[in-house]
């Protein structure tokens, strides 16, 4: 096999995200990209890798930019607070 080919636990650690993360979007790719080894491991290969790839930091923008709004909501509220004192 001349594909790099990775299992799930080794893509999540790569990308710092859990394994059901992963195996979430692997179980959503087409049956023609999920593979398995001989030992029934599921297998990612570079193109399922560059899908799963897309879909982890397309979610992971849209935490970056919630948790941007929490913290500008509790300043505006220590800031309120000093403003009532």
């Amino acid at each position: 096999m001349s594909e790099d080919l990775k299992t799930i636990k080794e893509l999540a650690d790569e990308l710092s995200v859990t394994k059901q993360n992963i195996q979430y979007h692997y179980q959503r790719l087409p049956k023609e990209l999920q593979l398995k080894s001989s030992n029934g491991s599921n297998l990612i290969n570079s193109k399922a890798e560059k899908i799963i790839l897309g879909k982890v930091e397309s979610s992971s923008k849209s935490n970056t930019k919630d948790q941007q709004i929490s913290s500008k909501d509790q300043q505006i509220e220590k800031l309120t607070n000093l403003l009532d004192q």
